[in-house]
């Protein structure tokens, strides 16, 4: 997960997403799972989504979130059967929404 500068994310928010997932709301890891720059998210972790992208030229999903305070992190899945696709396929069951 790569720390971004604040309103890296938040400026760009969008109604268009390519995931189930609900920008503003709160998630928490419930299926550990490494993303595309070989970072790990355990079971427990808990973020605030911001926003999702898709490169569709690098076939790469991206979700913008709030980790800790006003500090936005990246967390990178690529759409490829040896990568991240399953994760973003069955993204409900890696990451779930906080009530």
């Amino acid at each position: 997960m790569k720390e971004r500068p604040a309103g890296t994310f938040s400026s760009a928010l969008s109604n268009r997403s390519v995931l189930p997932l609900t920008p503003g709301k709160s998630y928490q890891v419930v299926r550990s799972f490494v993303d595309a720059d070989g970072d790990r998210h355990v079971s427990g972790e808990q973020w605030t989504l911001i926003a999702v992208w898709f490169n569709k030229f690098d076939n790469e999903v991206t979700l913008g979130v709030k980790a800790d305070g006003a500090k936005e992190w990246s967390v990178p899945l690529l759409w490829s059967a040896e990568h991240q696709e399953e994760i973003i396929g069955n993204i409900s069951s890696y990451i779930q929404a906080l009530h």
